[in-house]
């Protein structure tokens, strides 16, 4: 029997292909186990954890996105306009699906391209907090700081919450 060296993993299930089902319509996508496990661990994680080789349904994302994430993943990027025009969607799938950096670019395009006003701060604070998008609290902190009295006036939010979610950050 030939051991494989130290440091060399011979697994062949890990550089096989996986499929995955995306979407309502199902469209079926095929990527390298092995790309995932680096790139996206919860994929990859997906991937490993079940026993039959079917495949895996991907159904809170939509086709479209899920290339680009999966695009992204194998080293391309994701052009600037589409990132702008779907920073929110990109940052919920690659926080669930932990494409760190991905998220991170769409973080940045997010407070980069968003106005933030009056009647979105509240909205966006939430959604900051609970995507840990901490460049985009920033952001929104600044905000709150310079507009409070306004703010205070303006949202149905009492000061103690106000003041609540944002000592939490």
């Amino acid at each position: 029997i030939k051991l494989a060296p130290p440091g060399i993993d011979c697994n062949p299930l890990r550089d096989k292909m996986v499929v995955f089902e995306v979407g309502d319509e199902r469209v079926v996508i095929r990527a390298h186990r092995l790309i995932l496990e680096d790139g996206a661990p919860t994929l990859f994680d997906l991937c490993t954890s079940r026993a039959d080789p079917a495949a895996i349904p991907i159904l809170d994302v939509q086709p479209d996105m899920f290339r680009h994430l999966l695009r992204y993943v194998y080293g391309g990027s994701i052009p600037a306009e589409y990132l702008k025009d779907h920073a929110k969607d990109i940052i919920d799938a690659a926080d669930k699906y932990e494409v760190v950096n991905l998220k991170l670019e769409a973080e940045a395009m997010l407070v980069f391209s968003t106005s933030i006003t009056i009647d979105n701060v509240v909205e966006l604070l939430l959604y900051s907090h609970g995507k840990n998008c901490a460049l985009l609290k920033e952001a929104l902190v600044d905000f709150i700081v310079e507009n409070g009295d306004d703010i205070l006036r303006k949202v149905r939010l009492s000061r103690e919450t106000m003041i609540a979610l944002l000592e939490e950050s």
